[in-house]
């Protein structure tokens, strides 16, 4: 049997809203943008290898600049809320509406899967 390992979910958001409709998905489903692949070749490289990761080819390079707070957070164990993803065109695979750090601080700790709101089309 395989094991689930992800990061401990807050029972409420920082805005006080319940944190009750989230489900896990697989972490190789999540589709990194070119930031996030290129933190991934920067610290979780060895993580990410083999893992059948799909990554975006276009767009903006926009840096993860809040690694080290949310490395923090992991490393405290502190309850984080989900990330938001919206389901990529008509594939099984998601994108990040919010999120990115937690995503890819989740693979550099060896996570199988990240608790997820799933978002309709914005």
């Amino acid at each position: 049997m395989d094991i689930t390992k992800h990061y401990p979910v807050a029972d409420t958001k920082e805005n006080g809203v319940k944190n009750d409709e989230w489900i896990l998905i697989p972490i190789w489903k999540i589709i990194l943008d070119k930031g996030m692949n290129q933190k991934a070749k920067e610290i979780c490289d060895d993580n990410c290898k083999g893992s059948n990761i799909k990554k975006f080819k276009n767009g903006n390079v926009i840096p993860l600049s809040k690694w080290d707070k949310v490395t923090n957070d992991f490393d405290s164990n502190k309850a984080l809320d989900p990330i938001k993803v919206k389901l990529f065109k008509k594939t099984d695979y998601y994108e990040i509406i919010d999120g990115r750090h937690r995503c890819m601080v989740s693979h550099h700790n060896g996570y199988t899967h990240v608790p997820c709101n799933i978002y309709e089309e914005l």
